[in-house]
């Protein structure tokens, strides 16, 4: 490159340079080299002129000395005379590379340098990367190379590190960018000063055309040298000489020395300089016992200086003759490749203050002599040091140690106890059966064993293994553990807990099963069958590698040592063991079996005895007899059977076989449509306890108040008795079945003890309904209308499950109910004129049948009350006290009516004025007469639509827009009625297929109005919020008025959940500007549930976003409007879309304020926008929240001892709280 001092003239226009490998003579014409604009010239080695054949010629040649001259030339072609002549000899400059990874926290295999191929070398890479070059590691953890490039040339590079895993990762790639992004100004490559690709980094000829460029991965400036190591003073008479390890960085200039004479902390100035090859420096003339203080520094020849060493002291002093104390605690571990690689021996640090090392003596002599010739090091060991790695040995070999520690006067102490150390090899093999885990190692307490990391192990099928060196006679505590230590074994019977091995002389190979021995199994229990037995434990949990369980019986004397399963079985429950004899007592045990190789039983067990008499054959029927029951009761194409028996007392039923151990879960029962039956025959066991239940379950085609293809229960109290007998057609033998508490949950059941008097395999009857004594029927309503009423009711259910309160089960659910009296059975009415008192004034005017759930009264009085009573009865048709007898409920609670001739049409409407897609979502209604009962979708609470529950509204015609709901009504009469809204389809902040209530307060009118126009609001009749039933549920209530004439429509006009409730908004920091905020909106009651939601509002209406900066109180400013989105990402400081961003550290306060889909004129008949109430000043907020920047954080965990403690240690932002499970917890 040349340069020359640009002319100063306004004309001037280019320059032009000439180039000879003579001296350019003044007055001369030679022919120019080039013409720049620019006051300065790179001449490279691909510029010269061609000759005739198309070649390049004239081009530089290294070692050949050039001439260069300038002249400068105006517009009108005036050249000025020659510059002054400059002699120049190009040459290429040895330039070294080198790159310090060791900070890098990889795994660092190689590093190569990536750059232009032609300035590296690498124009046919090796690496299969053109301008890929891998450097020579210094076995420093430094690699470098040094490659030959032109002076001035311009370069950019970049290192690239391959794992020992074979990964490639390379410096500004993805996660691993600059440390120092300032100085790249957004460069990839060293050297790209910005991302236009333009190279700046110059080839520059330091001296002796040689260039050395030192970095470090991942730092695009050049570093400081790293703090020298290795500092050490050795204190002699008058003389202190500091010594330190090399840096190995190969730009190092030298090293400072600073020194102070009197503090560890002040005074320090510089006594030194030593260049960059110097180790140590001797400090001399000092005063002896003065203590002296030194600090040493690197710097490199660009200027750049590491910090200070800590400070290092000691004191000169006269010549001693008192020798250290003898080193104390010697222990030998194998060190080096698993523990393989040697002996190393560490011990107790002396305390001496004029230590100056130690000595280290072996020999294969027990007791021998320490020599200079059996002394292992070469110059002493460091007395900071503390052990010391004999590399020179072999394996099985026998060896004694003994450590001498030295002042420095020379003076050696006495030797050390002697210290056995014979390296033996021991391979670990693990069998983890089926556990198949991702990988398995080892653990323990003695190295190369640690607790807090655990030593890969290598997979052969399911059996790992490693080979690891100990010490001869060392007691070793080690475990296994899979998948990064995830799951660890234990429950060893030792006295740590792990296992334990004394390490022999010789190698051994260590075989072994997860965990040994599974545990045993706990909670065994045996019950009898006919010539079988049903064996129930519980499932082992703590055994990882559990291949499943193995059965043990005898042949009814001596202990079980009989396999009966031929191999093991897994966890189902019961299981059981057949082709037992009766009258025989045997014993059983259940083990644990692993899947390993070997397989490994429990090694304790538990040993239950059973029983097996002699079995009888009992007849259960639902009712036994013909004749005793109604149809549709044995009709098994619309309703089944099923009956379930398990084994005594101490479990109850129910329809799963590990509870129901006899029948194997459901057994179904034989029906006979003609004899109105379901029977069915189970042998069982003589002086054998059962409890058991029946199951109800309908076909596709049901009775009419029961669910298709569902299963009712035997819902029974838990005192009383049923009927047994030895006779199929009366009552004989002892009554031995009852109702009572079963299983430790106290389940209420059937129990029935099978009589030991019976005769071997004879026949023994058990005689039930289904489900105990029913309830009276629930939800009963009358509707009156001119001259007549309606009766409503819905199925009842099985007492033992049901509390009635306001005539409302409480505890039932539909697979309570009373099939027996849905199917075959019989409601009983009763009705009075008189006011209700005795029940001798009611009469019974009306039997129907169980699957009826309304009955129509006519013929009665206008303005009369009447008065109606119900009761529910079962299928059966007996007597009381006999088999099959029929079971009443209790009366029901009385209900009345007023026939009355008048009556008006209401039509309620919910669409009307609602911004889409609000009309476009499904909408339904439930409607029930009185504030009694709350109007639901369930069967009885919703006696004014057709179906007894919610019915869907329609559009009425001309307004497919609309939705309506149109019922005659009672004038002076109160309903309550209830919306639901279905999002049949995918809306911003509903499910879809998911059903909404209308959440509405427990007072006010807001968004409803009547009206006999649907032009105007007249305002005829009332509609409010109130609260309904004894249960305290909000509703709509409309109030039909009395005055208009009878036949008269009146409209009401209702929203959908009332005003918009308070929104659940939360708001979360994501950077140092910026602000996540989600929000959703509910109804007034039910908030965050997903049903509760403000469906109107999602699904149409609109959001105002409001915030301050300054207080929860605001002021506020709206910073959006918006509908169809539940989100924003707030990064606007002054106004929407701004993407300023947030000021960092302020905290931030929001309010979401909703508005319903609705915007009609109330004044016109039109449902009016609602919106939750409020001002820009509102006086709390939704949610807070104050940008921070990101921080990441790191753990450390350590595991103490046997006992597992874990430490945490977390570096968090500030404000941000952590939480953590363990026996001890330490945040910092």
């Amino acid at each position: 490159m040349i340069f020359w001092t640009p002319n100063t003239e306004a004309d001037i226009q280019t320059y032009y340079i000439y180039r000879s490998k003579t001296p350019i003579a003044d007055g001369s014409f030679p022919a120019p080299l080039v013409e720049v604009f620019s006051p300065y010239y790179y001449d490279n080695n691909l510029d010269g002129s061609l000759d005739s054949e198309g070649r390049h010629v004239d081009i530089l040649e290294n070692g050949t000395t050039y001439y260069y001259r300038v002249r400068a030339v105006d517009r009108s072609g005036n050249k000025s005379a020659f510059s002054n002549q400059i002699a120049i000899v190009p040459r290429p400059v040895q330039v070294t590379f080198w790159v310090d990874p060791r900070a890098s926290g990889l795994s660092v295999a190689s590093v190569d340098i990536e750059g232009d191929a032609l300035a590296f070398g690498d124009t046919s890479p090796q690496r299969g990367v053109m301008g890929w070059t891998q450097l020579f590691s210094n076995g420093d953890g430094t690699f470098q190379k040094t490659f030959e490039m032109d002076d001035s040339d311009f370069i950019e590079y970049k290192y690239v590190i391959t794992t020992s895993g074979g990964g490639r990762i390379g410096e500004g790639d993805a996660g691993y960018l600059f440390f120092d992004p300032g100085a790249t100004s957004g460069a990839a490559l060293r050297g790209e000063i910005f991302l236009d690709a333009i190279p700046n980094l110059e080839i520059t000829d330091e001296g002796g055309g040689k260039m050395t460029i030192a970095n470090v991965w991942q730092w695009y400036q050049d570093r400081a040298p790293r703090i020298p190591s290795g500092i050490s003073l050795e204190a002699v008479f008058c003389q202190i000489t500091v010594s330190w390890t090399k840096n190995v960085e190969p730009d190092l200039d030298y090293y400072t020395v600073l020194r102070s004479t009197y503090s560890s902390t002040e005074g320090f100035s510089e006594i030194a300089k030593k260049d960059e090859n110097a180790n140590n420096y001797v400090d001399e003339k000092l005063t002896n016992n003065n203590t002296y203080y030194y600090q040493v520094s690197a710097k490199d020849r660009r200027g750049n200086e590491s910090a200070y060493t800590s400070v290092y002291s000691d004191f000169p002093r006269s010549g001693d003759t008192t020798a250290p104390a003898a080193p104390s605690g010697l222990v030998a571990h194998g060190c080096g490749n698993y523990g393989l690689g040697g002996i190393e021996i560490s011990w107790d640090l002396n305390s001496e203050g004029d230590l100056a090392g130690y000595n280290i003596h072996r020999s294969t002599e027990s007791g021998f002599t320490p020599s200079t010739s059996n002394k292992l090091n070469g110059t002493l060991i460091s007395p900071e040091k503390d052990y010391y790695t004999d590399a020179g040995i072999s394996q099985e070999t026998t060896y004694y140690y003994k450590l001498a520690a030295v002042d420095s006067s020379g003076n050696s102490s006495p030797s050390s106890a002697q210290l056995y150390g014979r390296l033996v090899p021991l391979v670990f093999k693990i069998d983890t059966g089926n556990i198949n885990p991702a990988n398995t190692g080892i653990l323990g307490n003695t190295e190369p064993l640690y607790w807090t990391a655990s030593s890969t192990m290598a997979k052969s099928g399911n059996i790992y293994g490693i080979t690891m060196g100990f010490i001869s006679g060392t007691t070793i505590q080690y475990q296994f553990g899979y998948n990064n230590l995830q799951t660890k074994e234990h429950g060893f019977s030792t006295d740590s807990g792990y296992r334990e091995y004394l390490v022999p002389t010789a190698s051994s190979t260590l075989n072994k099963n997860w965990e040994e021995n599974p545990d045993g199994v706990s909670g065994t229990i045996g019950y009898p069958g006919v010539n079988k037995a049903y064996l129930y434990w519980d499932r082992v949990t703590t055994a990882e590698d559990i291949a499943g369980y193995n059965i043990y019986r005898n042949n009814g004397a001596g202990a079980p040592t009989i396999l009966v399963n031929s191999s093991p079985v897994s966890y189902t429950q019961p299981y059981t063991v057949t082709d037992l004899n009766s009258g025989t007592n045997y014993s059983f045990k259940v083990l644990a079996a692993d899947s390993c190789s070997p397989a490994l039983e429990s090694s304790t067990w538990t040993v239950v005895s059973v029983y097996i008499s002699s079995q009888v054959f009992v007849h259960f029927g639902v009712p036994y007899s013909a004749g005793l029951s109604s149809s549709p009761w044995g009709d098994s194409t619309r309703l089944k059977m099923y009956l379930a028996v398990m084994s005594s007392t101490q479990t109850s039923v129910w329809s799963s076989s590990d509870r129901a151990d006899i029948t194997g879960g459901r057994q179904e029962m034989t029906a006979d449509a003609d004899a109105g039956t379901y029977k069915t025959v189970v042998p069982l066991l003589k002086g054998g306890y059962y409890n058991f239940l029946f199951f109800a379950e309908t076909t596709s085609d049901p009775p009419n108040g029961l669910k298709a293809n569902y299963q009712y229960y035997d819902t029974v109290q838990n005192t009383g008795t049923f009927i047994v007998s030895t006779s199929s057609t009366s009552i004989e033998g002892d009554q031995t079945g009852v109702f009572y508490p079963a299983g430790t949950t106290r389940d209420a059941r059937r129990v029935i003890k099978v009589p030991q008097s019976l005769v071997d395999n004879s026949t023994w009857y058990v005689y039930a309904n289904f489900g105990s004594s029913p309830t009276a029927p629930t939800y009963i309503q009358a509707i009156p209308s001119d001259g007549a009423a309606a009766l409503y009711w819905s199925a009842p259910y099985g007492a033992a499950w049901v509390n009635i309160r306001h005539n409302e089960p409480t505890s039932a659910g539909e697979e309570m109910k009373a099939a027996d009296v849905v199917c075959g059975g019989f409601y009983h009415i009763y009705m009075t004129t008189f006011t209700p008192g005795s029940f001798s004034s009611y009469k019974i005017t009306a039997t129907v049948a169980g699957t009826v759930f309304l009955k129509n009264f006519t013929g009665l009085s206008n303005s009369t009350t009447y008065y109606f009573l119900m009761r529910s009865s079962d299928t059966f048709k007996a007597s009381a006290g006999g088999i099959g007898a029929n079971i009443c409920s209790v009366l029901s609670s009385t209900v009345s009516v007023r026939p009355n001739p008048n009556f008006i049409i209401a039509k309620i409407r919910v669409n009307s004025n609602a911004s889409s897609p609000w009309p476009a979502v499904r909408k339904s209604i439930a409607m029930q007469e009185g504030t009694t009962v709350s109007a639901w979708d369930s069967d009885g609470r919703s006696n004014v639509t057709p179906t007894g529950r919610a019915v869907a509204m329609t559009a009425p015609l001309g307004l497919p827009d609309e939705l309506e709901f149109s019922a005659s009504l009672t004038p002076g009469t109160t309903y309550n009625f209830i919306l639901f809204a279905h999002s049949t389809y995918s809306i911003s902040g509903l499910l879809a297929n998911t059903t909404y209530f209308d959440t509405v307060p427990a007072l006010g009118s807001a968004g409803m109005l009547t009206s006999i126009s649907t032009l105007t609001t007249t305002n005829h009749g009332s509609v409010y919020f109130g609260s309904v039933g004894g249960t305290g549920d909000t509703r709509r209530i409309l109030c039909a008025p009395r005055e208009l004439a009878s036949g008269t429509t009146v409209y009401v006009f209702c929203n959908f959940s009332g005003v918009p409730d308070t929104s659940e908004v939360y708001a979360v920091p994501v950077n140092s500007y910026t602000v996540q905020l989600d929000w959703s909106p509910y109804g007034a009651w039910g908030a965050g549930e997903e049903t509760s939601k403000a469906a109107d509002v999602l699904a149409g209406g609109t959001y105002e976003i409001y915030r301050s900066s300054v207080s929860e109180a605001g002021p506020y400013i709206l910073i959006l409007s918006t509908s169809g989105v539940s989100e924003l990402m707030d990064n606007d400081r002054a106004a929407e879309g701004d993407n300023i961003g947030l000021l960092k550290e302020v905290e931030y306060f929001y309010v979401v304020v909703s508005s319903d889909a609705y915007c009609g004129d109330a004044e016109k008949a039109q449902i009016p926008n609602l919106y939750r109430p409020g001002a820009p000043e509102f006086s709390t907020d939704d949610a807070s929240a104050t940008p921070r920047e990101t921080i990441p954080v790191y753990f450390k965990v350590d595991y103490i001892g046997p006992e597992k403690q874990k430490i945490f240690t977390a570096m968090l932002a500030r404000g941000i709280k952590i939480r953590g499970a363990g026996a001890r917890a330490v945040i910092r």
